[in-house]
């Protein structure tokens, strides 16, 4: 929704995070474009998670918090790599601006173009404990992506700027239809249409 509805701008990450699951958005073939370093390893080499809370800091937040590290030290163990790989986005934005220091003095050190992420940063030590403790009990590799049919609301199959939203649920793709909208399989095949522009099995 965010990449969609232009929240997040040119901004984009591997993983959405929240308190209910993990949602992957790039490939980890393709550079992600989060870090605000141009072509520095921020962006070229790293794999960006956007962890999705809120400055309450409630049991919500700390579930979505929690599932971010459970996906970090999944991301670790896949790539073989220790703690000393996970980095914040203040990480990369004081190498950008020349600073110096530890690993963990980048992901933490202040500036002034944002301190980011902006509700773990103040406990980030703790939230390395958690990835770590996930990492030593085991945390299982990620599984490769449903092959669920998704059923997705666009005005044609070719503009996919105008997606309103995809479904595993037919009916549901139906009712989020607006006029002037088809419903499309995974094969591009228009199987649904608000307002008979298209017809079934059609491709736009």
């Amino acid at each position: 929704r965010a990449t969609v509805n232009n929240n997040m701008k040119d901004v984009r990450v591997h993983y959405y995070v929240d308190n209910v699951c993990a949602w992957q958005n790039l490939p980890h073939s393709l550079s992600g474009w989060h870090a605000a370093d141009g072509s520095g390893n921020g962006n070229r080499r790293t794999i960006a998670i956007e962890c999705i809370m809120s400055s309450a800091y409630n049991s919500t937040d700390k579930k979505s918090e929690d599932n971010c590290a459970k996906l970090a030290a999944a991301l670790l163990k896949q790539y073989g790599l220790d703690i000393n790989h996970l980095y914040t986005h203040t990480h990369w934005l004081n190498v950008r601006d020349g600073r110096n220091g530890t690993i963990d003095q980048l992901n933490t050190m202040y500036n002034r173009y944002k301190m980011c992420p902006a509700y773990i940063l103040p406990h980030w030590a703790e939230f390395k404990k958690k990835v770590q403790s996930y990492l030593n009990a085991g945390t299982p590799t990620i599984s490769a992506p449903s092959a669920k049919q998704l059923y997705r609301v666009r005005k044609s199959w070719a503009d996919a700027k105008s997606q309103l939203g995809a479904y595993t649920s037919l009916e549901n793709a139906k009712k989020a239809c607006k006029v002037g909208y088809s419903v499309f399989d995974a094969n591009g095949n228009a199987v649904y249409t608000n307002g008979g522009k298209f017809t079934k099995g059609q491709k736009v």
